[in-house]
C-alpha cells in the first residue's frame, strides 16, 4: 500500500486538545485510506503512534484488538484531525516603521500576553527612538483572518496570507477587505502549487546573495 509520508510530528488527543495521550507521525493527510475493512473518511488522517504517554487511554477509532494507545503503539491507525497538535505554530506579525505591529494567528485571533511581551522586547532591543515606537512600546493590531480548520494547516495558511498581501499596493487594507469576510481558505487553494511558487522566487534570491 503506498502512503503519502508527510513525516510530520505530532500529539495526539483522544478527546480534547488539552489532554495528549500520545506522539506520532502523520503518515497520510488527505484522501481516504482504508483501515481493518473500514474506509476512513477525510475527517481523519492516518498517524503512527511512535511513543506513549498515556497507554490505557482509548483511542478515538478503536478497531478489533486496537483499543488503546498501547495497542496502537508502532500501527498505523486513524486519527481526527481536530485532535492533532503540531509541535509547532506559525502565526504572522508584520512590524511596521510607524510603530505598529499587525498580528494574525491562524488559530485563533486573539493574542496571548506572552507574545505581546515578546515583540515589545524585540523592539525595545533593536531601537530606543521613542518618537517612532511611542513611549508605550508598539501598538498590537490584531485582524479577524481566515481560520485553520484543523491543527496543522498554519504554515500553509499563513504563507497564504502573506501571498494575498503582495498581490494588494496597502497590504493592511488587504487585510481588512478580504480578511475580515473570509473565515476559511478553500480547499482549491493548495499548499504544493503555492509552496512551489515560493521556492521559485526565493532560491534564485538565496543563491544570489
Amino acid at each position: 500500500m503506498d502512503y503519502e509520508d508527510v513525516s510530520q510530528c505530532v500529539k495526539l488527543c483522544p478527546d480534547n486538545i488539552d489532554n495528549v495521550v500520545a506522539e506520532g507521525v502523520i503518515i497520510k493527510a488527505v484522501d481516504f485510506f482504508s483501515y481493518h475493512g473500514d474506509i476512513i473518511t477525510n475527517d481523519y488522517a492516518q498517524v503512527q503512534i511512535t511513543q506513549v504517554i498515556q497507554g490505557e487511554a482509548k483511542i478515538p477509532y478503536p478497531k478489533g484488538a486496537i483499543r488503546y494507545v498501547y495497542d496502537a503503539c508502532n500501527k498505523l491507525v486513524p486519527w481526527p484531525r481536530e485532535l492533532i497538535l503540531t509541535e509547532e505554530h506559525w502565526m504572522l506579525i508584520i512590524a511596521m516603521t510607524s510603530g505598529r505591529v499587525v498580528f494574525l494567528n491562524p488559530l485563533k485571533s486573539k493574542i496571548s500576553s506572552i507574545i505581546a511581551e515578546m515583540i515589545k522586547t524585540a523592539y525595545a532591543n533593536i531601537s530606543s527612538n521613542a518618537i517612532v515606537f511611542g513611549t508605550n512600546g508598539p501598538q498590537i493590531w490584531t485582524f479577524p483572518c481566515p481560520k485553520q480548520p484543523y491543527n496543522y494547516e498554519c504554515g500553509y495558511y499563513v504563507l497564504t496570507y502573506i501571498r494575498d498581501m503582495l498581490q494588494h499596493s496597502n497590504p493592511i487594507t488587504a487585510i481588512k477587505a478580504k480578511f475580515g469576510g473570509l473565515s476559511q481558505y478553500s480547499k482549491d487553494d493548495h499548499l504544493l502549487p503555492l509552496r512551489q511558487q515560493w521556492l521559485s522566487q526565493l532560491l534564485p534570491l538565496i543563491y544570489n546573495n
